[in-house]
């Protein structure tokens, strides 16, 4: 990977929807979603889009990855949706994006929380530990 190839911004007119929403969809955690709820929950976040710029087409930009972040801005965050183009995994993408991610100035110095089923290890790499946690899932 040339890092210099790759930007990572939390401006969501920069976001492609249209890549966005069918990853999410495809995804394990968010296949059950609606797409209506997967924009309405990008309306409340704090995202970071992840692009790619050839060195040969520098006015080419693709979405290659994505994550979203619940927070105050200052004391929590959640970490979710991480997703890295099917075809650009195992290139250190998604570690770019985490670096980013735990840099930003509002979510570095509060706790940070994310899920995952079979990422462990990964996170890990960033300082998150297995813990026991409750939660609440609203009644159907």
């Amino acid at each position: 990977m040339n890092e210099k190839e790759f930007e990572v911004s939390t401006d969501d007119a920069l976001l492609d929807l249209d890549w966005v929403v069918p990853t999410i969809k495809a995804s394990y955690f968010g296949g059950w979603r609606s797409e209506d709820l997967i924009r309405k929950s990008i309306k409340g976040s704090l995202n970071f889009g992840l692009y790619w710029r050839p060195a040969d087409q520098p006015r080419v930009c693709h979405q290659v990855g994505f994550a979203r972040v619940i927070t105050d801005a200052c004391t929590f965050n959640y970490v979710c949706d991480v997703i890295i183009d099917q075809d650009r995994r195992r290139d250190g993408l998604g570690q770019f994006l985490m670096r980013h991610i735990i840099a930003h100035p509002d979510l570095a110095s509060g706790v940070s929380v994310l899920g995952t089923r079979d990422a462990h290890g990964f996170y890990s790499k960033f300082g998150y530990n297995r813990v026991e946690m409750m939660k609440r899932i609203p009644p159907k």
